[in-house]
């Protein structure tokens, strides 16, 4: 008798990153959410489909090169990315890095790029 496995299937994945924002920013942000209608669980989502949005615009590597992050009150968050926003984060850093000289925090440049863009677009 043979027994017949099938491989393991891939359980659509979600990446998980830790990026840090400006606590000014991430007040902003929770500010922005809240008036929308959305919650902190939901922030993840939220910030997935800021990523797709800064993609979709096609005009982001002048945007991503002008973020900086100030030395102060700074805080790390956890975020989980769709595929969706990890193939548009793929994309905008692979477009950055052919742009521009190497960033050390290329990724999280672009996420903050995304959630100003973003909260700058909601008519709050």
């Amino acid at each position: 008798m043979v027994k017949v496995f099938k491989s393991p299937q891939k359980i659509s994945s979600k990446k998980r990153i830790s990026l840090r924002l400006p606590v000014q920013m991430l007040n902003e942000l929770n500010d922005c959410m809240k008036a929308v209608g959305q919650n902190k669980k939901e922030r993840s989502h939220y910030i997935s489909q800021a990523i797709i949005e800064l993609e979709a615009t096609g005009h982001f590597e002048g945007l991503v090169a002008e973020n900086w992050l100030e030395r102060g009150d700074n805080c790390s968050i956890q975020i989980s990315l769709n595929q969706e926003a990890e193939l548009a984060l793929n994309t905008i850093e692979k477009a950055c890095n052919r742009k521009q000289e190497s960033k050390t925090d290329l990724i999280s440049a672009i996420v903050r790029t995304a959630i100003i863009q973003k909260i700058l677009s909601e008519d709050i």
